[in-house]
């Protein structure tokens, strides 16, 4: 994936920076037939005060929230997502309190979380950053935030991540496991499953666009031993070229969604921000996201 538009960003990424900021991808749903306005213009800096609105954080507690989209650059937007710390704070939002400016609300952080993020229009992804020091949780107020801007009651943030999702996977009862992968890959299941025999497919296409599944499954209301699990999961984190595999799933045993191992060690990503620009950060987002090629690892068309 290569944006031609984002020279403003890119310049001057600094190399070999610490690692200290978790960022997660989403996925932003609505219906094919509704048009998403344009989001820079509707999030502006000159629209502030319109845009700040009161989200559920708990059943008994509400607070502000603003989205602000700084630049658009090619099919990229990049953005803060604000979260007052206190019911009463940012009052950006209350003509009655005054108003305070971008600049403030950035200088003063006992005000506002704030978290960073890209959008890209071309397929409704969003990369944004989750931290202890950010707007946690980013996935359900984000959501929540664009339904009541917005006013779409049918648009949904998905996230295409989930940490808690795969803590001591090896320790649950497996019912299946399913990989999917390009021809030129074809050795990686022989070395994760311990397969023989997968030569005979190398001559069946000259083009990369092949792919083979194999999906190995336990016993009628049977599972896996942990052995097993633990000793193919090991050999998956042990690669340290992930690049064409399409799909590695797991499934629960009594448990309705599978779980997708390529995108817990693909798409969680740490960024530096620490004494960096926003432009220098955008430009480490910007890289780190293209860097990803989702287009090979999430299958795109194929979903859409």
């Amino acid at each position: 994936m290569v944006i031609q538009n984002n020279i403003f960003f890119k310049e001057g990424i600094p190399q070999n920076s610490m690692l200290n900021r978790s960022f997660y991808l989403y996925k932003l749903k609505y219906p094919s037939v509704f048009t998403l306005p344009d989001l820079s213009i509707k999030f502006a800096n000159n629209q502030v005060k319109q845009n700040v609105k009161e989200i559920n954080v708990s059943e008994d507690e509400k607070r502000k929230h603003l989205l602000v989209i700084e630049k658009k650059e090619g099919n990229y937007l990049y953005g803060h997502f604000y979260k007052a710390k206190q019911e009463s704070e940012i009052s950006v939002i209350d003509e009655g309190e005054g108003v305070v400016t971008i600049e403030e609300l950035d200088k003063d952080k006992s005000w506002a979380e704030k978290s960073r993020l890209i959008i890209d229009l071309t397929n409704s992804f969003i990369f944004g950053e989750y931290n202890y020091d950010g707007v946690r949780f980013f996935q359900s107020p984000f959501g929540e935030y664009l339904r009541e801007t917005l006013g779409r009651s049918d648009l949904d943030i998905e996230i295409v991540y989930n940490k808690e999702s795969y803590e001591n996977l090896a320790n649950r009862d497996i019912k299946y496991l399913e990989m999917k992968v390009t021809k030129p890959k074809l050795k990686m299941m022989e070395d994760i499953f311990g397969l023989s025999g997968l030569e005979v497919f190398k001559d069946a296409d000259e083009s990369q666009s092949l792919t083979l599944k194999i999906k190995i499954t336990a016993g009628r209301k049977k599972s896996f031993s942990k052995a097993f699990i633990e000793k193919v999961l090991n050999k998956f984190n042990s690669l340290t070229d992930k690049s064409g595999i399409r799909k590695f799933e797991i499934k629960q045993t009594n448990f309705d969604v599978p779980l997708e191992l390529v995108k817990t060690q693909i798409l969680r990503t740490k960024i530096d921000i620490q004494d960096k620009s926003n432009e220098e950060i955008f430009a480490l987002i910007v890289q780190t996201y293209e860097d990803l090629d989702l287009n090979e690892f999430l299958d795109i068309e194929e979903n859409d």
